[in-house]
C-alpha cells in the first residue's frame, strides 16, 4: 500500500489511499467489463503461533521508527483527542510530535506533519522532525472544515476534501457536501477535482483514485481512476443495491483491491483489478465477513491484508493471497486487532490491539514478524504508520 499518505489519528476521515497506475491510461471512454467472479468459501485457517519470549524482530525493521497515535480528552484542546508519537523498536525513545486531528509521514521519511485546528477554527499543518524539534507551521491558505490532508508519493502535490460552500466553525459537519481538491505541496494552485466523493493517490503522484455517490444521501456505488485535471480515464459502476469500499493499490500499480458489496452477505466479495480496473476477479475468501476491505498489500505484492469481523464484532487479521496462495490468519482467535500496518520491509507488521488476547500480550501497538516468532510491544497507542524508506531528495513540507 503507498502509506506516504497513510493518517494517524481517530478522528481523521476514514480515507485509504490507493496506488496507481503504470503505461498508458485507457481513453475516457472507456468503459471496463465487470466479470465478477464467484467467491469460493476455504476452510478457516490455524492460526500462527505468536511466541510471547526471546522476541527477535526483522533486522531490516530493528531500526526503523513507527508513527502513533493516543486518544486524550484533557490534553488536546476543544475535543480533537488525539496526540501523535513517534516510537522506536521496544517501544523505546517515545516522542511527542504533535496533538490535533491526524499525523502522517513526509513522502520521504524524513519529518512528521500534524494536523491540527488553529486560530478562527481553520485546519493548521505543522511539518516537525521525528525527534520533536524544529516545528514548521505551513503557510497554506484554508478553510475552516478543510481535511483530511494527503502529500503525493512525489512530494509534489497535497490531496484534500474540502467542503463544497463555506461553514462556520460551530457547524462544520460530515452531514454536508464535501468535495476533493488537490494543491502544489507549497499551498498553491488549489483546484477542485470532483463534486463529491474521496480520492487516494497513484505512487507517480500523477492519478488518483476516486470513490463516489450517484445518490448525494446514498453509498459510495462508482469507482474510477482519474488524472490531476479530474478527467475520468476509467470506471466501475454505478449498479443499482452495489457499494464499493476503498481502494488499495499494489506497490507496482499494476493492480487494486477492493471490496464490492450487495444486499447480503452473499453478494459481498473482495476484487482483484488491473489498474484500470479491468480484469476483475473475486480472492478466495475464509469467509465474506471482511470489514470495508483489505487493510494494506504486502510490499511485494503478493498478499492482502484483511480484517474480518467476528460474530461479537472484533476484528481478526488475515493474510490472503493475490493469487491463490491459502489464506493464513495472523491474529490471536480472541484478539480485537484494528489496525494495521506492513512494514516496507515487508518482513514485519504493526498492528494495534484493543483487548488483551490469551497470548497474554496487553493492548496497544505490537510489531510482529510475518513467522510469529518476533514479537516487539510499542505500548498504548493506535494507528501504526511505518517510517517509509528515507529519500531526503523528495520535496520534504
Amino acid at each position: 500500500m503507498n502509506r506516504h499518505s497513510r493518517i494517524a489519528g481517530t478522528t481523521a476521515l476514514a480515507l485509504v489511499l490507493a496506488v496507481g497506475c503504470v503505461g498508458q491510461p485507457p481513453s475516457p471512454s472507456t468503459s471496463p467489463s465487470l466479470p465478477i467472479a464467484t467467491v469460493s468459501e476455504s476452510p478457516v485457517a490455524t492460526a500462527t503461533p505468536i511466541a510471547t519470549t526471546s522476541p527477535t524482530l526483522a533486522p531490516a525493521d530493528a531500526a526503523r521508527l513507527v508513527l502513533l497515535s493516543t486518544i486524550s480528552t484533557t490534553e488536546v484542546p476543544e475535543g480533537y483527542g488525539s496526540m501523535f508519537w513517534v516510537v522506536g523498536m521496544e517501544g523505546s525513545d517515545r516522542v511527542l510530535v504533535g496533538k490535533g486531528v491526524g499525523a502522517q509521514w513526509s513522502p520521504g521519511g524524513t519529518r512528521v506533519i500534524v494536523t491540527s485546528v488553529g486560530p478562527g477554527c481553520s485546519p493548521e499543518l505543522t511539518s516537525v522532525k521525528p525527534d520533536g524539534t524544529d516545528a514548521t507551521v505551513l503557510p497554506f491558505d484554508l478553510r475552516i472544515g478543510d481535511g483530511p490532508f494527503w502529500w503525493s508519493p512525489d512530494g509534489a502535490h497535497v490531496a484534500f476534501i474540502r467542503y463544497r460552500d463555506p461553514v462556520a466553525c460551530k457547524h462544520a459537519s460530515a452531514g454536508l457536501p464535501l468535495e476533493p481538491w488537490v494543491m502544489d505541496a507549497d499551498g498553491s494552485h488549489q483546484r477542485r477535482l470532483a463534486t463529491d466523493g474521496r480520492v487516494t493517490w497513484s505512487p507517480d503522484g500523477q492519478h488518483l483514485t476516486l470513490a463516489r455517490a450517484s445518490d448525494p444521501n446514498g453509498p459510495w456505488d462508482s469507482l474510477s481512476v482519474i488524472d490531476l485535471a479530474g478527467t475520468v480515464l476509467a470506471s466501475v459502476g454505478p449498479e443499482p443495491g452495489v457499494s464499493y469500499g476503498d481502494a488499495i493499490w499494489s506497490p507496482d500499480g499494476t493492480r487494486l483491491v477492493f471490496g464490492r458489496f450487495g444486499a447480503g452477505d452473499e453478494e459481498r466479495s473482495l476484487l482483484v483489478a488491473d489498474w484500470d480496473l479491468a480484469g476483475l476477479a473475486a480472492l478466495d475468501l475464509p469467509s465474506r465477513s471482511f470489514m470495508d476491505g483489505a487493510r494494506d498489500w504486502s510490499p511485494n505484492g503478493s498478499a492482502v491484508l484483511v480484517a474480518f469481523a467476528t460474530e461479537d464484532v472484533r476484528a481478526l487479521l488475515w493474510i490472503i493471497g493475490a493469487d491463490g496462495q491459502p489464506a493464513r490468519r495472523l491474529s490471536p482467535a480472541d484478539a480485537d486487532e484494528v489496525g494495521a500496518d506492513w512494514s516496507p520491509s515487508g518482513l514485519s507488521i504493526a498492528v494495534a490491539r484493543k483487548g488483551a488476547a490469551p497470548d497474554g500480550i496487553e493492548p496497544g501497538v505490537l510489531v510482529m514478524n510475518l513467522d510469529g516468532v518476533g514479537l516487539v510491544t510499542l505500548g498504548a497507542g493506535q494507528d501504526p504508520l511505518w517510517q517509509p524508506d528515507l529519500q531526503p531528495d523528495l520535496n520534504a513540507p
